[in-house]
């Protein structure tokens, strides 16, 4: 089943440390091109600065493989963020492997 939207738990991995936060997640494509990216929910401010510097940073739903994530802001609230890998939801543009 295609799943285009996620919120719930998930694992941050910024330069190998791991934290537990929750994600909300959200896919679209647009005019051929995939894209994926949403929010993460802390309120820990050195997570978000923690995030900002990480050379890598990963996002991984409970069950599967980590994908690779941009930060892209920060807020009292948490981290917005942009997919660079594949993604980790189960859109059928995943599910056919594209």
């Amino acid at each position: 089943m295609a799943m285009d939207f996620y919120v719930g738990p998930a694992v941050l991995t910024l330069d190998g440390e791991t934290v537990g936060v929750t994600a909300f997640i959200d896919s679209s494509k647009n005019r051929g091109l995939y894209i994926w990216g949403g929010f993460l929910d802390t309120h820990r401010e050195e997570l978000r600065f923690a995030a900002v510097e990480a050379d890598r940073v990963k996002l991984a739903l409970p069950g599967r493989e980590g994908s690779d994530i941009d930060v892209v802001y920060t807020s009292g609230a948490g981290i917005g963020f942009l997919g660079t890998g594949p993604s980790p939801l189960e859109t059928s543009e995943h599910c056919e492997g594209s």
